[in-house]
């Protein structure tokens, strides 16, 4: 018997069905099913399977006792028709078969041999029969399924039973249905959750479909009963009858439910959102530690109240409706509010009102990082010192460092740190008023700043005009000390290169000037062009319109014994230093003994062969 089973398994199944699970059109999803000859199991067990009624069954041709024992089964029945002919010749083909596989074992010669030959032939001619006897049989097949007969009008065997099976599917997997005849993919894991977690209305502008709420009915039931519910106990659990979905449609029912919010997913009490969700379900290994729970029922009221809170303090409508999403959307719109406060406190150096955000920073740190729910229940009670800091320190900041204010300030920084050096000689009062108002940490507020612009623009004009007339100044020094120079005689016997380049040596100075922007340098320049340039060029122009020197007369003296002079130097009056014992002038016999003390000093250098420059 169990080789005649094994013959009809490679009849039926094998060379007629050829496949170990049937589609389901209305799904798209491949069922596996278990294989039943005459009541008896082939291979696996599985909650669908096809029982195939042989002609060699006792009930065969007994219709009403087979639909009985369908009625409770979930099987589709196939039910050949009696065939003697075929039972006969099926023993027929394994006894000769048994027969040939022994008898080929012994050496055999001759006739006998040709004789085995012939009858092995004859035998594969009888299977090729048999499997076509069984195609036939299965075309005109009688098919139950829950003792209903299935009335299909094709004949070809497998078309039958893939069709029929459709029926025992449908019946056996009643909650189908819930799925709405949608396709689902793997791949469509991530789309779901961000597709849930995306909706601007949330759940509360959609129903669940009756999927989403079978799989949270499914938590909230174990979680009553004690029991906790991971992502595995929900796809085995629905995989099974009455359900029949497949891992696909599990997986993607699963994520829309989480990125609604009615479901929360912990691995090793971390909660997962986002990617970390979506990896976590797209990997089998990790389902079953993956906890599912019921997310905590908030009231109107809270969310309601965070929303509102949401829309005051960070001046936007946040995109989540439902309590979790927007509890998470509020923890990270805190995150981002504390890297702004913080980037902003790096610039304090610049600005150092910026540390009255120290305390809203403390603040901002204290609501961040939290979990989604203790934003619905704790935050409202600092809600109003948030928002109140917001609006007498942040928003105020803000406009700050994105308005014309900001331009104000740096602008009177650099006017300050730029003419440092000038403000020693005029301004002093003015520049203290700007830096008194730079300091101020209130200096962000009201019209502070308004009229700090008036009084940098009231400075840098005054430093303008200033700097102006120093130039104009320094620049009449240099031109008189020009004009000297032109008036020389010398200088109208001087070759043309040589007047050229002393006049350029002059313009250099004035140049020099007139790119000034330091008074210092300004009153410096004409000074050394005063002290140092002008008698070096008098020497020069001195020493090239001196008539030439013999060079043996240089070597001898003349008939007096006395050598000749050496070519003059010449000093400026201004440098040299006359060492007056009284440390100022107070009678006339003070000024005429200082003159006394000048006048020697300037004999003294005419002597020694230098010229004094006045």
């Amino acid at each position: 018997a169990a080789e005649i089973r094994e013959e009809l398994d490679r009849l039926v199944f094998e060379s007629v069905i050829q496949k170990r699970k049937l589609l389901h059109e209305a799904t798209g999803h491949e069922y596996p099913f278990s294989r039943y000859l005459d009541d008896a199991l082939v291979g696996r067990e599985h909650e669908l399977s096809i029982h195939v009624i042989t002609p060699l069954n006792e009930h065969t041709g007994d219709l009403n006792t087979i639909r009985m024992r369908n009625l409770g089964r979930d099987e589709l029945a196939v039910v050949l028709p009696p065939d003697d002919r075929f039972v006969l010749d099926l023993m027929n083909y394994k006894r000769t078969d048994k027969y040939i596989r022994q008898t080929r074992s012994v050496h055999l010669r001759g006739d006998a041999e040709r004789i085995l030959a012939t009858k092995g032939e004859q035998n594969a001619a009888r299977y090729r029969e048999l499997a076509s006897r069984v195609r036939t049989l299965l075309g005109s097949a009688r098919l139950l399924v829950r003792g209903d007969e299935i009335d299909l009008r094709t004949e070809d065997p497998l078309t039958r039973v893939t069709n029929a099976f459709q029926t025992l599917v449908d019946k056996v997997h009643i909650n189908l249905g819930m799925l709405r005849g949608h396709r689902f993919n793997e791949t469509e894991i991530g789309q779901h959750l961000r597709r849930a977690e995306g909706s601007l209305l949330g759940t509360e502008g959609s129903e669940l479909t009756e999927a989403e709420q079978e799989v949270i009915n499914f938590t909230r039931n174990n979680e009553r009963q004690g029991l906790r519910t991971t992502a595995k106990a929900v796809v085995e659990r629905l995989e099974r009858k009455p359900y029949g979905w497949s891992y696909a449609a599990i997986l993607c029912t699963l994520a829309s439910v989480l990125g609604r919010g009615k479901l929360e997913a912990n691995v090793d009490s971390e909660l997962l959102t986002g990617n970390a969700l979506e990896q976590a379900l797209g990997n089998d290994r990790t389902l079953g530690n993956l906890i599912l729970q019921p997310q905590v029922d908030f009231s109107s009221a809270q969310v309601r109240g965070l929303r509102e809170f949401f829309t005051d303090f960070f001046d936007r409508q946040p995109e989540a409706a439902d309590a979790r999403r927007l509890g998470n959307q509020t923890a990270e719109a805190f995150a981002s509010l504390r890297t702004e406060l913080e980037r902003l406190q790096e610039k304090q150096t610049s600005y150092p009102f910026l540390a009255t955000l120290t305390h809203l920073i403390e603040q901002v740190r204290g609501a961040s990082g939290k979990p989604y729910d203790w934003y619905l229940r704790e935050l409202p009670a600092q809600a109003d010192a948030l928002l109140d800091a917001k609006e007498d320190v942040l928003d105020p900041i803000r406009n700050f460092m994105e308005g014309s204010q900001r331009s104000i300030y740096d602008e009177a920084t650099t006017l300050l740190r730029e003419q440092q050096a000038n403000l020693g000689y005029f301004g002093r009062a003015e520049a203290e008023n700007i830096r008194a108002t730079l300091a101020d940490p209130a200096c962000f507020k009201g019209n502070a700043l308004r009229d700090l612009k008036t009084q940098v623009d009231t400075l840098r004009r005054e430093m303008e005009r200033r700097i102006q007339q120093e130039r104009a100044e320094a620049r009449t020094t240099v031109q008189n000390l020009r004009q000297q120079l032109e008036g020389l005689p010398e200088m109208q016997d001087l070759a043309e290169p040589d007047r050229r380049s002393v006049m350029e040596k002059v313009d250099s100075a004035l140049n020099a000037i007139d790119r000034g922007a330091l008074i210092a340098l300004i009153r410096e320049e004409a000074l050394r062009f005063q002290n140092e340039s002008y008698p070096r060029l008098l020497e020069r122009i001195t020493m090239a319109t001196a008539p030439p020197r013999d060079d043996q007369a240089n070597r001898d003296t003349d008939s007096e014994g006395a050598a000749e002079p050496p070519p003059p130097q010449y000093v400026a009056s201004n440098t040299l230093r006359v060492r007056y014992t009284k440390p100022y002038l107070a009678t006339e016999a003070d000024v005429d003994d200082y003159l006394r003390t000048l006048r020697a000093r300037l004999i003294a250098e005419i002597l020694a062969g230098r010229r004094i420059t006045v």
